[in-house]
């Protein structure tokens, strides 16, 4: 997945758990961009990768990591890319 969204050019990606009522709780991202077309090359390189993954729930929903949502997602998802250097 980190290579799909560096090859997108989103300079930063969070990735969570979401459920929402009627759906199964299924992955969430969020990157640092509001460009549609980044986003839509974001999801149709995700989509191949997360369906081999979770064949049983390959949903997944990409949000905006902009303003209130953005804080919240940053203080409870895990940044996904850039990865975290380890110490």
């Amino acid at each position: 997945m980190q290579h799909v969204i560096q090859a997108a050019g989103v300079s930063e990606a969070y990735w969570f758990w979401m459920a929402i009522e009627g759906i199964a709780p299924h992955l969430g991202l969020s990157l640092n961009t509001q460009n549609r077309e980044t986003t839509s090359q974001v999801a149709k390189g995700i989509e191949p990768l997360w369906a081999a993954e979770r064949p049983d729930n390959p949903v997944f929903d990409i949000l905006p990591l902009q303003g209130e949502l953005g804080d919240g997602i940053r203080n409870l998802g895990e940044r996904l890319y850039p990865p975290i250097e380890k110490e």
